[in-house]
């Protein structure tokens, strides 16, 4: 009787907690939601962006985000949507919605790779959009990363296409090249050959770029001569018709820009537009047709799209107004360069030191100019009396050499100080990025860094030559003259410094910090180096040409420099260094 009373007991117990249970697990069940039709939809999409990124946009933008119910559709539906507007050419400088992604997949890594590289990549789309380079980088190598664990050659083709983007926009074009170089190799192993003509397209202008115009040619017969691209790809010709340009091949630069503007001039101006009207022009100046040269100033006019087209076609009106005799009005075009110059100025230094950099040198020739039209306008006014003339002429002579040759050595010092403000910025940057271990495995660190350090030495190395060989004019350059010799002397004073012991040490320093410890691998890899090949390696590695380098060390010929940087790199490519190709890429 105990026994049974006992088990009924423990029965009128049990069936509220089977009940609570039961409740529990109806509550839990009912808050996890079921995929809608609009999420299931956002698979289809996500299907065919690729190839049909028009459709996908309108599908896109008739969903109604409210009926998502899943978490991860609201992070793929934010990725589809960047990336589709992207692929239909609408740029957004705001990461608002793709951060939505990119967090999202950050936190799941394990629930789809490929979604999160996109998201990391598209991310740094939009972030090189608001020039905000540096936070681009890092999700580029995050986006990396990924796609070097699932072995994905397209994706590794594109984000080295984004960074060789990235070091053009900040004018870091030499380190843009090999960059490219890896796209076109990713993308020839993933058969994307669209994607392949692009990066070599761009190869081509880099080169352009970085003033290796036979280089650029070269690229561009071999294409030919491969059939890999189609020989009247337009942006191709462009290419051909710069690299022509400046190589001086001023007639076969004529005919292609001619036949560009034929074909394409009524239908983009992204192939023909302000740059190469004043191309034309300039080269309708050299053969004195001035009328020529007028007609087409005025069609680079009508097209001009930003500050730079506007800066340059002010150039090239102070060339057609000299050429025609029209002194005031050259002088008007030459203040209107000024003064763009000077409004472009410090926003250039806000988005990258390399740029003011640029725009100091551009400014400085420009300054050269408007002080040869003022000599001009006082030998004129001056001829009137000839005695009078001479006795100005001499006066003047003195004291604009004087004043040219102080006005130099100024701007040298105070160039050197915003180097040297530059290099330790850089190495503050390196330093923390070195003591944060994940980034100290990474040779990109970022762009910014890379660009600091290699640009120390660009004003140096932009006049070194006309200190080493003799002066020779260049169509459209203002050189020194050869009685500013004191100038030169200063110019070779200061890359003696350089090369002084103490200097090399504060070098080697630098390039230590920026680029994960090179110099001290270097060394442990050829302990044999002999001093003299140290030395030429820092200065080489820190961005000096190799005019700046002959003079620094005091080497009479090219030759010479030439054939020991030809033993160093024999020793480095015959060694077992798993460094050798970093070591390689700075010859």
């Amino acid at each position: 009787m105990t026994k049974k009373h006992h088990i009924s007991h423990s029965g009128s117990h049990l069936l509220p907690l089977l009940l609570t249970a039961a409740i529990i697990i109806a509550l839990t069940g009912s808050c996890r939601r079921l995929p809608s039709q609009a999420d299931n939809h956002l698979i289809g999409i996500d299907s065919i962006i690729e190839n049909r990124p028009d459709s996908a946009l309108t599908m896109l933008r008739a969903i109604d985000t409210t009926r998502l119910n899943l978490p991860e559709s609201h992070a793929l539906y934010a990725l589809l949507l960047t990336q589709a507007e992207d692929k239909n050419f609408i740029d957004s400088n705001s990461d608002t919605l793709i951060s939505r992604a990119t967090s999202f997949y950050s936190t799941h890594p394990g629930l789809s790779p490929t979604r999160r590289l996109r998201a990391h990549f598209y991310h740094a789309r939009i972030l090189s959009n608001a020039k905000n380079y540096a936070d681009a980088s890092t999700h580029l190598l995050q986006a990396r990363d990924i796609a070097e664990s699932i072995n994905d050659h397209y994706w590794l083709g594109r984000i080295n296409a984004q960074f060789a983007d990235i070091y053009n926009a900040t004018f870091n074009y030499a380190t843009a090249i090999p960059h490219l170089k890896s796209a076109i190799s990713e993308f020839h192993k993933a058969d994307k050959p669209e994607f392949m003509c692009d990066a070599i397209e761009n190869l081509v202008k880099a080169y352009n770029n970085t003033d290796n115009h036979s280089e650029a040619l070269n690229l561009i017969n071999k294409i030919r001569n491969s059939n890999l691209m189609k020989d009247h790809t337009p942006h191709l010709l462009q290419s051909e018709a710069i690299a022509n340009f400046y190589s001086h091949r001023f007639s076969e630069a004529k005919k292609i820009f001619l036949n560009l503007e034929r074909t394409y001039g009524g239908i983009s101006d992204v192939v023909i537009g302000a740059p190469e009207f004043t191309n034309i022009a300039y080269i309708y100046g050299l053969e004195s047709k001035a009328d020529s040269m007028l007609i087409y100033l005025k069609k680079a006019g009508k097209v001009c799209k930003n500050s730079n087209d506007s800066t340059y076609l002010a150039h090239r009106y102070f060339s057609y107004y000299t050429i025609t005799g029209q002194t005031d009005s050259a002088m008007k075009s030459i203040n209107k360069f000024m003064g763009l110059l000077s409004n472009s100025w410090s926003m250039a230094v806000r988005e990258h030191p390399a740029v003011g950099t640029n725009n100091y040198l551009i400014s400085k020739v420009a300054t050269e100019h408007r002080q040869k039209q003022s000599v001009k306008h006082i030998a004129i006014v001056s001829w009137l009396c000839l005695t009078l003339i001479i006795i100005l002429i001499i006066l003047y002579h003195r004291e604009y050499k004087k004043r040219k040759t102080s006005e130099f050595i100024t701007l040298l010092s105070r160039y050197n100080k915003l180097a040297d403000d530059r290099c330790r910025y850089a190495e503050n940057r390196a330093s923390a990025h070195i003591d944060n271990a994940e980034k100290a495995d990474n040779p990109e660190l970022t762009p910014l860094i890379h660009s600091l350090v290699s640009s120390r030495f660009s004003y140096l190395n932009s006049i070194s030559k006309r200190a080493f060989l003799p002066l020779s004019v260049d169509p459209g350059s203002v050189i020194l003259k050869q009685e500013d010799a004191s100038v030169l002397n200063t110019i070779k004073t200061e890359l003696l410094h350089i090369a002084s012991a103490e200097s090399l040490a504060e070098l080697e320093k630098t390039l230590n910090l920026s680029h994960n410890n090179i110099l001290i691998r270097l060394k442990t890899d050829f302990p044999g180096l002999k001093e003299i090949d140290m030395s030429i390696i820092i200065l080489l590695f820190s961005g000096l040409s190799s005019h700046s380098i002959c003079i620094a060390l005091q080497f009479t010929n090219l030759a010479y420099l030439r054939t020991r940087k030809a033993r160093i790199k024999k020793i480095i490519s015959e060694s077992n260094s798993q460094f050798k190709n970093e070591y390689l890429s700075h010859f």
